[in-house]
């Protein structure tokens, strides 16, 4: 991901348009890697990014200074590796609402919006966006109600609804100093950036919908089997079975079994149960079923061909009624993006670079099956 010296710069904001950090790999060996610092608001804001780094990543620095910055000292560390130098920034909505967002990656490059299933927080996308973060400033946010975003009260807070989301997601957009990014969506994300790509449609350079559904009369739902199994009252069952929904048993006993399984996309464990049934609330209220055909974004439309949590046939409505939109079903579950992420984010990234009318991926390249809009079919 680094990439080697000086080219590795990684832009840090904090949510204001003319504010911001890079950080640039100076030397990288196996006891310590030296990055340099700078600041858009000189030594002192240089100074409070160090803070940072020492508090949430256990930088050490050192005290020398030089043209454009400081020399930063950081012990080798698998966070820092996988995923650079990541920074929380927040954004204020005017309902007094405080988002807490993340971004990661060059500088100057485009933005890259990526947007969680439901009940989890940006952690959900920990592994995934390293595959992305040379290439784009990857951005994520805490939904309401999850993670470090501060929620009002549940009697002074606006109704929770995907479309309130989205609106969150175009301001988070905004604070990055950017007016538009590619978005990466999954599960309820895929609901929210439904309603982006409809509301703020000059936000969305491109689009990838992954393990999704329209909503409304138009989805195809889990069975009551799999509700009921999710609603289990021991917790080790439910996380058993969370866990089987999202990721082949191939998968599992590569862990070496349930306790082994990372557990990055099967909740926010600090979630109150309150924000839980508000979240459950806004997927299963989502409905943009009969507005599909207003969206303009080039879009591209996955699913596990396994998933029986979100049935692949959605696949197919979205495909069918987003104009322009390729499909393709890929091996797994609801989990495939990231089961399969070796194939899966490349793939991602190509659309997005290629915006959609140019891409064009055999089947047998992948194992999947690729297929245009129904209209692309006549």
């Amino acid at each position: 991901m680094w990439g080697g010296t000086g080219d590795s710069r990684h832009f840090l904001h904090d949510g204001r348009a003319d504010f911001g950090h890079h950080i640039e790999i100076v030397s990288d060996s196996e006891d310590a890697r030296e990055f340099r610092g700078e600041s858009g608001e000189g030594w002192d804001g240089l100074h409070a990014l160090r803070t940072v780094l020492t508090t949430e990543l256990g930088f050490a620095f050192s005290d020398r200074r030089a043209s454009g910055g400081a020399l930063i000292s950081a012990p080798v560390a698998y966070r820092v590796r996988r995923e650079g130098v990541s920074m929380r920034h927040w954004v204020r909505r005017s309902d007094g609402s405080r988002l807490a967002f993340q971004a990661l990656g060059p500088r100057d490059a485009p933005v890259l919006l990526m947007l969680q299933g439901q009940a989890n927080s940006h952690r959900w996308w920990d592994r995934i966006r390293a595959d992305f973060a040379a290439d784009w400033l990857t951005v994520t946010f805490d939904y309401r109600g999850t993670g470090a975003t501060e929620s009002l009260d549940e009697r002074q807070r606006p109704t929770w609804s995907t479309a309130l989301f989205a609106d969150d997601a175009a301001a988070v957009i905004e604070a990055t100093g950017r007016h538009n990014a590619a978005v990466y969506a999954t599960s309820m994300g895929g609901r929210v950036a439904q309603e982006l790509a409809l509301r703020h449609p000059k936000s969305v350079t491109a689009l990838v919908l992954a393990c999704t559904s329209p909503g409304g009369w138009l989805a195809f739902e889990r069975t009551e089997a799999i509700r009921r199994s999710l609603a289990n009252s021991d917790v080790r069952i439910r996380s058993q079975v969370m866990t089987d929904l999202f990721y082949t048993g191939d998968w599992i006993r590569s862990y070496g079994g349930y306790d082994g399984v990372p557990t990055d996309l099967l909740g926010d464990t600090t979630m109150s149960a309150a924000a839980r049934r508000g979240q459950l609330r806004v997927s299963d209220e989502h409905d943009a079923g009969d507005r599909l055909f207003a969206i303009t974004s080039p879009t591209l439309v996955m699913h596990g061909r396994d998933d029986v949590m979100v049935p692949p046939r959605n696949a197919d409505v979205l495909g069918s009624l987003i104009p322009g939109a390729r499909r393709l079903l890929l091996p797994g579950r609801h989990g495939f993006f990231d089961e399969f992420r070796d194939t899966v984010s490349p793939l991602v990234g190509r659309f997005l670079r290629e915006r959609a009318l140019e891409f064009d991926l055999p089947a047998s390249d992948l194992e999947c099956d690729v297929a245009g809009s129904a209209k692309d079919r006549a």
